[in-house]
């Protein structure tokens, strides 16, 4: 069964909610929030209570509009942290949309402590870059690890084509197309995407527009492309993933020069888990990258058809193959500058995958410069400096891992390495100072049990924990 969501948010901050809404359920993750989910003839106050009472992960989205201009969130914290006061859970995950600043104490009230007590022990989710929000990298970044906590996969989707590339194209086909039709054919698009913004079903605004398409008798890459962005943003299982398989077919068989209805194809039978077709069809995208006619795709594309490739392959288990690949996207990335760890740890979890710990050092080291901040980074660096012996610098890296991200997953692993140094001691007094803390998380449980299991060698103190986990957690096989 999957786990259920409870997403809370300001209304003012609607239009984050909505993408992050439709990435989530699009990625199979169970989220319940109001004006899509809620019962119009419910009673207001008693469903959400009751959807917090149900949930087992409480998705905050916050922001200063969260904070100091929604009454309502505070009640719905409120009975979260009473909800974790009675029993276990829910699991807390906070997403920023604001530069954190003192706007994050108690909803304005600087007498008060901040609204979640000891805030380290959260993993934070920042979809700001530099005081605003931003559409691609960090939100990005932030969706795939999100979805990792459930232990899904996040493909991304382009968003809905710039009506820019509309004009190019009819542009293109001046003395084919009266000024009429043009005009129609924009307004037609205009419609879709005010439909879209108002939380409409737009599917009927499509078809009229495909069907005017062909009563003018042209035939146009934009509105077949936009109408598969469209269907595979709103996929979440069923009629609409395999419409959308289909339509993305009949683009590539409408259009086979053109790559990017290929890379949807792709992307497509990647979520619905075909993975060897997914496979054949990045290959054959990255062919037709390589093309000179499609240079101005290549620009933009390359990195992201090769990730896909990469973990596609990944999947199905050919790791060398998949190396290649990642191989290739670092290169890409370091020569246009990006910035990637997702990436990077994907790259470095199939080189373990073959025993290849040399190189990954090489390679984490190489990046040092670019994620050193970052904790997950310093976890990975520790972690397989410590396989391949190096445990006091090892012990360096968890050390900062968790200083940046002090989850009780960091450190497990900070205090398993102090262990093999011998720092007994130092490891029992901070290992029951971990136990001590409040984190009821299903995950923190498991990291709890798996310190009292294997560094305080209390099975029956383990076991309790684990028995707290639930189903999701016994693949590790504790």
């Amino acid at each position: 069964m999957s786990r259920k969501v409870f997403m809370s948010y300001s209304w003012k901050d609607a239009a984050v909610a909505n993408r992050l809404y439709d990435d989530l359920v699009r990625s199979h993750i169970n989220v319940w929030r109001d004006q899509i989910d809620g019962d119009p003839t419910a009673d207001f106050q008693y469903e959400f209570l009751s959807k917090i009472d149900e949930c087992d992960d409480f998705l905050i989205l916050d922001s200063i509009n969260y904070r100091q201009r929604s009454k309502w969130c505070v009640h719905e914290i409120e009975r979260c942290l009473e909800n974790r006061s009675r029993r276990n859970g829910p699991r807390i995950i906070v997403c920023l949309l604001d530069e954190d600043g003192e706007w994050r104490w108690h909803f304005g009230d600087k007498s008060k402590k901040e609204v979640f007590t000891k805030l380290n022990r959260f993993k934070y989710y920042g979809l700001y870059y530099g005081g605003t929000y931003d559409n691609e990298g960090i939100y990005q970044k932030s969706l795939m690890e999100i979805c990792s906590l459930f232990d899904n996969t996040y493909i991304p989707w382009n968003t809905l084509p710039d009506a820019q590339d509309l004009i190019e194209e009819l542009s293109a086909m001046e003395g084919e197309i009266s000024r009429d039709d043009y005009n129609l054919l924009l307004s037609e698009y205009d419609n879709i995407l005010r439909t879209i913004k108002a939380q409409r079903d737009a599917e009927g605004h499509f078809k009229l527009w495909l069907n005017d398409c062909e009563e003018i008798g042209i035939k146009l890459f934009f509105p077949a492309w936009t109408y598969c962005v469209w269907l595979g943003q709103n996929s979440h299982g069923g009629r609409l993933d395999e419409q959308c398989l289909e339509q993305f077919r009949r683009l590539t068989e409408a259009f086979p020069d053109d790559p990017r209805g290929f890379r949807g194809l792709g992307c497509i039978m990647a979520k619905l888990g075909m993975h060897e077709q997914a496979e054949k069809v990045f290959r054959h995208t990255i062919a037709m990258l390589n093309m000179p006619q499609n240079k101005h795709h290549k620009d933009y594309a390359e990195y992201e058809v090769t990730y896909n490739l990469a973990m596609t392959l990944a999947n199905e288990n050919k790791l060398f193959e998949a190396i290649s690949c990642f191989r290739i996207c670092d290169g890409i990335a370091r020569r246009q500058g990006l910035k990637d760890l997702s990436m990077i740890l994907n790259y470095a979890h199939c080189l373990a995958g073959v025993g290849y710990l040399g190189s990954i050092k090489k390679m984490l080291m190489s990046v040092y410069p670019v994620y050193s901040l970052d904790g997950e980074f310093q976890a990975e660096l520790g972690l397989t400096l410590a396989a391949l012996g190096e445990v006091v610098t090892a012990v360096k890296c968890l050390e900062k891992s968790y200083s940046l991200q002090p989850s009780v997953k960091n450190a497990f692993y900070l205090l398993c390495r102090k262990s093999a140094l011998g720092e007994h001691g130092e490891v029992r007094d901070m290992a029951r100072k971990i136990l001590d803390g409040d984190s009821e998380s299903q995950d923190d449980l498991y990291w709890k049990g798996a310190i009292c299991f294997y560094l305080l060698g209390n099975e029956a103190a383990a076991g309790a924990y684990f028995d707290r986990c639930g189903p999701a957690y016994q693949w590790y096989g504790i």
